[in-house]
């Protein structure tokens, strides 16, 4: 169907599937963000009702919205890249610190628990990594 201004009578209300039309934008490289009016489409039928509901772009201005898409399209993938470098980035730093804590809790119960270097503790044990309780000896 041809270009319909909005003061039109012949505007299309209502597709043949008897569906209330619905107005979506076009974003392919010959109609780059211009509305039309068709039919939704729902339980899966769908019966061609289709209406533009912008003019035509002139071919400058079709050039600069792909360009500018273009552009967009690629800084989101560049961003989006770098968000997934830096979420490796922090998941392997945080498990060489879990590594390394885990490290310095067992050594510090193999140092509590044998008693040698620090006897005044031997009344202690250790629970976990957080703390320690005393004895019921």
């Amino acid at each position: 169907m041809e270009y319909t201004s909005t003061g039109d009578s012949s505007i299309v209300r209502a597709c043949l599937c008897g569906f209330e039309v619905v107005i979506r934008t076009s974003w392919t490289n010959s109609n780059p963000g211009r509305r039309f009016r068709s039919c939704p489409g729902d339980n899966g039928s769908y019966c061609g009702v289709f209406q533009w509901i912008d003019p035509p772009m002139c071919l400058g201005a079709k050039e600069i919205i792909h360009g500018l898409l273009s552009r967009l399209n690629d800084q989101e993938k560049q961003l989006n890249e770098y968000r997934q470098k830096d979420f490796k980035k922090e998941a392997l730093e945080g498990n060489l610190i879990t590594y390394n804590l885990m490290g310095i809790v067992a050594s510090v119960h193999h140092l509590y628990a044998s008693n040698s270097v620090y006897p005044r503790y031997s009344h202690m044990h250790v629970i976990g990594s957080a703390g320690f309780r005393k004895s019921d000896v």
